[in-house]
């Protein structure tokens, strides 16, 4: 996103929103806040399978961040490094990119497809570690499951 997009965010009232990540995310995320984004969630999106894998993606999070000297934080030794730094939205994103790809060996398009796949997952990890960059992303799937409802209600 660019810098004058987010700037507009902030002003429109974005601030409140990351002050509400803020208090949930960094201070008690916990398997129960994703069952609470869970919740919120299906009044948006009506199946159930999608909302399981969310709540899988969320609880995975909980997981691996909870666990000391482990999970994606540890092994994106970049973005721990901008950590104790002054860093903008460009270094984080690139050490993001350069997490991603630890190993090296894949392409624009897979890491493409693997934050698209998992941005719940993502956007979160962000959000917590840079609340006033980030605040996570939960529909990705939402025009896709009010299309299939649609075509199934003529």
């Amino acid at each position: 996103m660019n810098g004058y997009i987010w700037e507009l965010y902030l002003k429109a009232g974005g601030n409140e929103i990351i002050k509400f990540f803020e208090r949930n995310l960094l201070k008690s995320f916990s398997k129960n806040y994703a069952g609470k984004i869970c919740e919120l969630y299906n009044f948006y999106c009506p199946s159930k399978t999608i909302s399981d894998l969310l709540f899988s993606a969320l609880d995975d999070l909980n997981d691996s961040i909870h666990i000391e000297n482990h999970g994606f934080l540890y092994g994106c030794y970049s973005i721990i490094d901008l950590l104790d730094s002054n860093y903008t939205r460009s270094d984080i994103m690139l050490a993001f990119y350069q997490g991603l790809n630890d190993s090296g060996s894949m392409s624009d398009n897979e890491i493409f497809s693997e934050f698209s796949c998992e941005i719940a997952y993502y956007t979160t990890f962000l959000s917590i570690i840079f609340p006033a960059f980030f605040v996570p992303y939960y529909f990705k799937h939402q025009f896709p499951s009010f299309e299939q409802k649609k075509v199934n209600h003529p």
